[in-house]
């Protein structure tokens, strides 16, 4: 049996660098440089089929630029997705690209004007958390924080400090004593009936 043929080497990216500028409307060197290719239709960016891969417009126009991107992110300095000027491109972390979406306000959470529960999102309405970008509805935290505690269990026996059973593992659980009495029963019965 003849071994399979060797597979053909996928081109390199600079031998597609002209096709790849061939899609670029390059207009002055401190405008963005529109991609005319494909869109991608979650976040705008362009992309294209290169060097054997699909690949985001920008990464390609970074490496074709300034080499390999080692590993990071390419971001846009101009909040444009489909930009691809490499003047309007710079390396960064995934942490860069969500505080850049967050004070662009392209960042979905940020677009929110309703919390959940249809409240209202408004500067008086709104729980920041100091240090964060994290925000919440004071109407919804005000009902969470106010929520009474369960004090029988769903077979209705009360929890009472003889009653209750927090395993070790998991203290924030409650357990009811006379239910997992009456659990533990149940088991023993099936065991020894099975046994028989």
């Amino acid at each position: 049996m003849a071994p399979f043929p060797p597979r053909p080497r996928p081109p390199t990216l600079e031998a597609d660098s002209a096709r790849f500028w061939s899609r670029v409307d390059k207009r002055r060197w401190n405008q963005c440089w529109p991609w005319l290719g494909t869109i991608h239709p979650i976040g705008g960016h362009g992309q294209l089929y290169i060097a054997g891969r699909n690949r985001r417009a920008q990464r390609v126009a970074w490496e074709l630029h300034y080499g390999k991107s080692e590993g990071r992110n390419v971001l846009h300095k101009c909040n444009n997705p489909n930009c691809v000027n490499p003047r309007h491109l710079y390396l960064g972390t995934q942490r860069d690209n969500l505080l850049d979406a967050v004070k662009a306000k392209t960042h979905g959470m940020t677009r929110k004007t309703y919390c959940k529960r249809g409240h209202k999102l408004t500067k008086a309405n709104t729980y920041s958390r100091p240090g964060t970008n994290w925000r919440e509805c004071r109407i919804c935290r005000q009902e969470r924080t106010r929520r009474p505690r369960k004090t029988h269990c769903k077979n209705g026996h009360e929890f009472t400090a003889a009653n209750t059973y927090r395993f070790p593992s998991k203290p924030s659980v409650r357990v009811c004593r006379i239910c997992l009495r009456e659990q533990k029963l149940r088991y023993r019965q099936r065991k020894r009936a099975n046994a028989v």
